[in-house]
C-alpha cells in the first residue's frame, strides 16, 4: 500500500542526527551549487556541452523511515525527497527487487513489500549524488483480546521478532470477576508464529458459571470440646452473611452461657464450611446419689491392683474404713497412708487413691486335667516373686501312665499370672490321644488380622490366615499401608510379623496405624499386656486368657491427691481415651455434662481401652517355662527387664525409620539437583544458539550493506527492476549515456584548473564565514 502526503512539509535531520548550525547549512548549498556547476563542467565536457540535462536531473535529496506495522505479511518504508526540486530516485531492495520512485520535493512516498524477513533498502538520487539505506523491521505488533461473556474487558498490542520466532499468551483457567465466577472456554495457552501467512491476534473467551447457595455447619460446643447443639446458615454468590449465635442454649437439661465470640461475617468466596461457638455449663444444685471410687495402687509399680466403690446420698458424709490387706494377702497398707477417708456429698472428688506394698513372693498350682475322666494327669507349683509375671507355656502333648494326651483346644498357649492376682489355681484340659474329642481338636481353623486407623478406630483391611492342625502359621504386617490414596504407617510396639500357633485360642489380632496426616497420636505407641482376668461391677471374675493390644502415650503423668492432712497418695495417670463421655448418672450429675455427648470433629481418637480399676495388667512376659509330662520347670520374668527390651526394640524401630527418611530425603536432594543441571545446560545451549544467530544475521547484514554500497559507487545508474504494487506506480530510470572524446587531456587539465579554484574559493568564504562569527 502506497500513501502519498503532498500537503504536509517534513522536515528530518541527517547524518547521524546531529543538527547543522546556520553558518553550516549556508556552506552546504554552496558546496551543492558548487558540485552541481562542476557536474555541469564536467557535463558539458564530457557530453559536448548538455549542461541543460545534468542541471534538470540535480536536486533530490533521498532519506528512508523504516515503519512499524500491525501483522505479518508487510515491511512498509517512506522514501524522503528532502531536496528542492523533485527527483526519481532509484531503489534495491535485494532478493525482493529494484525499482524507480517520483518523490516530490519535500515530499515522501510509501513503499511496501510482501515479506518479513530481513533485507538491506537503498536509495540514490537520480544523478548518484546523494543516497539513503535502512535494515528491514524483522518484528511487527500482535494483539491479545480477553473477553468476559462476548464483553471485551482486555486488548493489548505485544511485539513479535524474528528472533523470538513465536509467541504465547496464558490465561487463568478460572478467574472472580466482583464475586462471579468465570470459566475459560478457549484455549488457556495460545501461540502465534511470526511470518506471512500467520495470525496476528490472540483471543480468549470466557463464560460465566453457574454457582449456587453454599450452606455452612455451626456447632455449639463446651468447654470439654463436645458438640451441644448445632445450625446451618446459607450464603449466596456476592454475598456476605453474618451469623449470630444465641447468648444462652439448653441441652440434656443443662443451661449454657456463650463465652466466644458471638457473631462472625461469612462470605460466598470463603472456603471454611463450620463455625464453632464455645458455651459454658451453668454450675448445677445436685440432689442424686452417686458413688465415691477407691483405688487401690502397688506403691512400686504403680498399677491397679483393685478397686472399691461406696453410694453416697444427698447430705450424708462417707467415711470409707481403707483395708490392711489386699488381694489375698499379697498387698499390705503401705505407711503413711490413711485408715479411713472421709467423704461429704458436696465434695467435688469422686476418686480416692492409696497405696500397698507387695508382702513378698507366693505359690499358684497348676493341674493338668483328662477331659474325658476329670482327674488329675499332673500338678505341680510355680513360684510368683513380688511385682514379677509368672508364665507357663502349655505343652501340646503330655504322657502319663502310658496314655499320650493332646492339649484342648480354646485354652490358649501360655498362663501368665501377674503378682497380686486373685487366682491362686489353674486347670489345663487335656483329651487322650485317638479319640474323637482329640480328633475333633485337630480340624484347621482360621483366624483374622485387622489393621486399625488409632485415630477412628476405621477397620482399614482384614485379613483370614489359615491354621492347620499342629502347625504354627505366621503372617507379616507391612509397616506401611495405603488405602484410597491415604498413606499410614504402623505405630511403633508392634511387631513386623506375626506368630500364631496352632493350640493358641486367640483368633483375632489387631494392627494399629496411623494416617501420616494425624499429629495427634505422633507421640502413641502399643503395648500388648496380657489380661488374665476382668473384674466386673458385680465382683464376678472373667477368665480372659488372651493378649489385648492396648494404644497408649509414650510419656507416663504423675498427679498428687490429698486426701487428708499430712497423707499424700500418688496416682498414676493411666491411658484413658480421649473425650471419653461420662459412664454413669453419678458422673453426669457430679460433671454437669450430657452423658452422650459427640465429640467435635478433628479432636483426638477415642482409644478403647479396658479401664485399669477392672482389668490388673501385667507386663509382657519376654521369657518363658516350659513343664513336661512327670517334671516341674518354672521361669520367673522381671518387669524391669521386661520393660528395658520393650523400649530397645523401640529405639532400634525409630533409628530404622529415622534412616528410611533420611535416605529418601537424600534420593529426592540428588534428584532435584540433576534436574537443575539439566535445566542450567538447556538453558546455556540455547543462549549459544541464540547468539550465534544473531552474530550470523549481523554478519549477513554488514556483507550485503558493503556489497550495496560497493554496487552504489559502481553504478552511474539503477537498474530497472519493478515490484508489484498497484498504488506505487514506479518509473524505469532514464539510459545510461556513455560520454567519449577523442581530445580527453586537455578537458582533463582544464577541468583540474576549476576544481583547484573551487578550492580557493570555498576555503576564502570559510574563512570569511568564521571572522563573520568572531565579530
Amino acid at each position: 500500500m502506497t500513501e502519498e502526503i503532498n500537503n504536509e512539509t517534513i522536515e528530518r535531520e541527517t547524518h547521524e542526527g546531529l543538527k547543522i548550525e546556520r553558518g553550516v547549512v549556508e556552506m552546504k548549498k554552496g558546496l551543492k551549487m558548487l558540485a552541481v556547476a562542476l557536474l555541469a563542467f564536467f557535463g558539458f565536457m564530457f557530453s559536448n556541452g548538455n549542461i541543460a540535462e545534468a542541471a534538470a536531473q540535480s536536486g533530490g535529496l533521498p532519506a528512508i523511515q523504516q515503519v512499524e506495522v500491525f501483522g505479518p505479511g508487510k515491511t512498509v518504508f517512506y522514501v524522503y525527497n528532502d531536496g528542492t526540486a523533485e527527483d526519481t530516485f532509484s531503489w534495491d531492495a535485494g532478493n525482493f527487487g529494484t525499482g524507480t520512485i517520483v518523490v516530490p520535493a519535500g515530499s515522501y512516498k510509501e513503499i511496501s513489500f510482501d515479506t518479513n524477513d530481513y533485507f538491506l533498502f537503498t536509495v540514490i538520487n537520480s544523478d548518484g549524488t546523494a543516497m539513503d539505506y535502512a535494515n528491514s523491521l524483522t518484528y511487527y505488533y500482535v494483539n491479545v483480546e480477553i473477553y468476559y461473556d462476548n464483553d471485551c474487558v482486555s486488548d493489548e498490542e505485544y511485539r513479535l521478532s524474528m528472533s523470538d520466532g513465536s509467541f504465547s499468551y496464558t490465561v487463568d483457567q478460572q478467574v472472580n470477576d466482583g464475586g462471579q465466577l468465570l470459566e475459560c472456554v478457549s484455549a488457556a495457552t495460545q501461540y502465534l508464529y511470526y511470518g506471512p501467512g500467520n495470525a496476528s491476534t490472540l483471543v480468549f473467551q470466557y463464560k460465566s458459571v453457574d454457582q449456587p447457595d453454599k450452606k455452612v455447619g455451626v456447632n455449639f460446643i463446651d468447654t470439654n470440646g463436645y458438640v451441644i447443639g448445632t445450625d446451618e446458615f446459607t450464603v449466596s454468590v456476592n454475598e456476605n452473611v453474618i451469623y449470630e449465635a444465641p447468648e444462652q442454649i439448653s441441652a440434656n437439661g443443662t443451661v449454657y452461657d456463650l463465652v466466644s465470640d458471638m457473631s462472625i461475617t461469612h462470605g460466598y468466596a470463603s472456603s471454611k464450611t463450620s463455625y464453632s461457638f464455645q458455651y459454658k455449663a451453668q454450675k448445677a444444685v445436685l440432689t442424686k446419689s452417686y458413688s465415691v471410687k477407691f483405688k487401690f495402687i502397688d506403691a512400686e509399680t504403680k498399677e491397679v491392683i483393685g478397686t472399691d466403690s461406696q453410694p453416697i446420698n444427698s447430705g450424708e458424709t462417707l467415711i470409707y474404713t481403707v483395708p490392711e490387706t489386699w488381694s489375698v494377702g499379697a498387698y499390705t497398707l503401705s505407711a503413711g497412708q490413711p485408715r479411713e477417708i472421709t467423704h461429704k456429698f458436696e465434695d467435688s472428688s469422686r476418686e480416692y487413691s492409696v497405696l500397698y506394698d507387695a508382702t513378698g513372693s507366693y505359690d499358684i498350682t497348676i493341674s493338668l486335667i483328662d477331659v474325658k475322666s476329670g482327674t488329675a494327669i499332673d500338678t505341680f507349683s510355680e513360684t510368683v516373686d513380688a511385682n514379677t509375671v509368672a508364665v507357663y507355656d502349655y505343652e501340646p502333648s503330655v504322657s502319663a501312665n502310658g496314655v499320650n494326651y493332646i492339649l484342648a483346644g480354646g485354652q490358649g498357649s501360655r498362663l501368665t499370672h501377674a503378682y497380686g492376682e486373685s487366682s491362686r489355681t489353674y486347670e489345663i484340659y487335656y483329651n487322650p490321644e485317638n479319640t474323637a474329642e482329640a480328633d475333633a481338636e485337630a480340624q484347621p481353623y482360621t483366624i483374622s488380622i485387622e489393621y486399625v486407623d488409632v485415630k477412628t478406630n476405621d477397620v482399614l483391611y482384614t485379613e483370614a490366615i489359615d491354621v492347620a492342625a499342629g502347625e504354627t502359621a505366621t503372617a507379616s504386617v507391612p509397616e506401611t499401608y495405603t488405602v484410597e490414596g491415604e498413606d499410614y504407617i504402623i505405630l511403633p510396639g508392634q511387631g513386623s510379623d506375626i506368630s500364631h500357633p496352632y493350640n493358641d485360642a486367640r483368633k483375632s489380632y489387631v494392627t494399629y496405624y496411623r494416617n501420616v496426616n494425624d499429629e495427634s497420636n505422633a507421640a502413641s505407641s502399643v503395648e500388648e499386656k496380657v489380661v488374665t482376668e476382668v473384674i466386673t461391677e458385680e465382683d464376678e471374675i472373667v477368665n480372659i486368657p488372651n493378649v489385648i493390644p492396648v494404644v497408649v502415650d509414650q510419656e507416663e503423668v504423675v498427679e498428687t491427691v490429698v486426701t487428708e492432712p499430712d497423707n499424700i497418695v500418688e496416682i498414676p495417670e493411666e491411658p484413658v481415651a480421649l473425650n471419653e463421655a461420662p459412664q454413669n448418672d453419678e458422673e453426669l450429675q457430679n460433671n454437669g455434662e450430657p452423658q452422650n455427648n459427640t465429640p467435635v470433629q478433628n479432636n483426638e481418637s477415642e482409644n478403647v481401652i479396658i479401664p485399669d480399676e477392672e482389668t490388673p495388667l501385667a507386663g509382657t512376659p519376654g521369657q518363658t517355662g516350659t513343664t513336661a509330662g512327670t517334671g516341674t520347670k518354672k521361669k520367673t520374668e522381671n518387669k524391669a527387664e521386661t520393660e528395658k527390651k520393650v523400649e530397645t526394640e523401640k529405639k532400634v524401630e525409630t533409628e530404622k525409620k529415622a534412616e528410611t527418611e533420611k535416605k529418601a530425603e537424600t534420593e529426592k536432594k540428588v534428584e532435584t539437583e540433576k534436574k537443575a543441571e539439566t535445566e542450567k545446560k538447556a538453558e546455556t545451549e540455547k543462549k549459544v544458539e541464540t547468539e550465534k544467530k544473531a552474530e550470523t544475521e549481523k554478519k549477513a547484514e554488514t556483507e550485503k550493506k558493503a556489497e550495496t554500497e560497493k554496487k552504489a559507487a559502481a553504478k552511474s545508474e539503477p537498474e530497472t527492476t519493478t515490484i508489484s504494487d498497484e498504488e506505487v506506480p514506479l518509473a524505469k530510470a532514464p539510459a545510461e549515456t556513455a560520454a567519449t572524446t577523442s581530445n580527453t587531456v586537455l578537458p582533463i587539465v582544464l577541468g583540474c584548473v576549476a576544481l583547484l579554484a573551487a578550492g580557493i574559493a570555498v576555503l576564502f568564504l570559510v574563512r570569511r564565514n568564521r571572522n563573520m562569527g568572531g565579530k
